[in-house]
């Protein structure tokens, strides 16, 4: 499969340049998920967002390191994490109000996220 492939590992000079990418996106992603929301709610739909993306960091991380088996980070569990959090919240951003619900969508989506990665890649 894939990850035998020494083509498909990650690269240093690599992973500098796309987590400066993961950056852009932690900042902006509010952004997107505000278009659609009415004026009113677009405070809460950027708190809520970044609370999900940074719920869905520390989730992936946790589970990146217990699926693992070595107890390791990896720069591509939080690129893909940051991706993970935004996309579940920006599938409900006008219908979550409270916080709290933002930062369980958040940790819910970096869990699957890392299941995906760690256990379901390798079929």
């Amino acid at each position: 499969g894939s990850e035998k492939n020494p083509n498909a590992s990650s690269r240093y000079h690599m992973d500098i340049l796309s987590l400066i990418g993961t950056m852009i996106v932690w900042v902006t992603y509010p952004s997107y998920n505000n278009f659609y929301a009415p004026s009113f709610a677009q405070k809460a739909v950027a708190v809520n967002t970044l609370l999900s993306v940074l719920a869905s960091s520390v989730s992936a991380m946790v589970f990146s390191a217990i699926f693992t088996g070595q107890f390791k980070l990896t720069v591509t569990d939080a690129q893909r994490s940051v991706i993970a959090g935004g996309v579940a919240m920006s599938s409900n951003a006008n219908l979550v109000a409270e916080p709290y619900q933002a930062l369980i969508l958040g940790f819910l989506g970096g869990a699957a996220c890392s299941f995906g990665v760690h256990k379901m890649r390798p079929f």
